[in-house]
């Protein structure tokens, strides 16, 4: 039978995990650098911490017939440990995910990273997001962990509609043109 130090030993503390995971995404961040034929890009700013990203959205064709297309996300930035792991995270989150179902895990993560939501992964993937459960904890760096997914919801929505299609009066990025032209700066007030 384990005695008392050699449990804790062997049983890992849930907020050191969190807190590696944070770590780890905001030292080897995934999908960080502009992505090629970027569509829709938006700049996102927490002036409060200095977090600054920019994202950049990609249309990726279904393979199936008369199916929505698919997201890409990537990010270029700066900041806290909290804001570029939460963007790193986000970008992964919603990669190959529809619009309608980007917006799903949107709303699911805000859940989190309020603490609204129990924490329950289902993969690792999912099990990196709730890292940022503990965030909820710090109200103060709730906006941190916000601002990805608030500067991407803010991106959906203005360019497509309820059911994923490309709204006519979207600001699109032009192929030939640099992305990041038209840029528009994003405070995050509030994370309700």
């Amino acid at each position: 039978m384990l005695q008392g130090s050699e449990i804790n030993k062997e049983t890992p503390n849930l907020g050191e995990l969190y807190q590696e995971i944070i770590v780890e995404h905001s030292r080897r961040p995934r999908c960080k650098g502009r992505v090629e034929g970027c569509q829709f890009c938006l700049e996102g700013k927490n002036p409060l911490c200095g977090d600054n990203i920019t994202l950049f959205c990609q249309l990726q064709p279904s393979a199936q017939p008369n199916a929505l297309p698919r997201i890409k996300v990537n990010f270029e930035g700066s900041g806290c440990s909290i804001s570029q792991a939460s963007t790193s995270m986000m970008c992964e989150a919603v990669s190959n995910k529809t619009v309608a179902e980007a917006r799903e895990q949107i709303n699911k993560v805000e859940g989190i990273y309020t603490g609204r939501v129990g924490s329950k992964s289902e993969d690792d993937l999912e099990e990196d997001v709730e890292a940022l459960h503990g965030v909820s904890k710090f109200p103060v760096r709730i906006k941190c962990a916000a601002l990805p997914w608030k500067t991407l919801e803010l991106l959906l929505n203005e360019n497509f509609d309820d059911l994923g299609h490309q709204r006519p009066e979207s600001l699109a990025c032009k192929i030939n043109e640099p992305c990041g032209n038209k840029t528009r700066k994003l405070k995050v007030i509030s994370s309700e």
